[in-house]
């Protein structure tokens, strides 16, 4: 069965493409954290509420301004940046 299995997933699947590597220095990486941190927390609780139903969907911009307020865009800029860096190197 399990042989089965494989065979079928190997024929009808096909494989998602990982991420683009973003390599981030020790410093890069401490300052990543700090800011991913409140970042996870705060969209893992949103999630729940959002799944839940004791938040609305209609409230989904405020959500976003949430995170923009806890430096959502600092880690993005943060993490492209680090993502450009490598493609020149490469």
């Amino acid at each position: 069965e399990e042989l089965a299995f494989q065979k079928s997933m190997a024929e009808n699947k096909k494989p998602v493409k990982a991420d683009p590597p973003y390599p981030l220095s020790s410093i890069d990486r401490e300052q990543a954290t700090l800011l991913s941190t409140p970042l996870k927390d705060h969209t893992d609780q949103d999630t729940l509420q959002f799944i839940l139903g004791s938040r609305p969907l209609s409230e989904w911009d405020k959500h976003v301004e949430e995170l923009k307020a806890k430096g959502m865009d600092k880690y993005l800029d943060l993490v492209n940046k680090a993502y450009q860096d490598y493609k020149k190197k490469k």
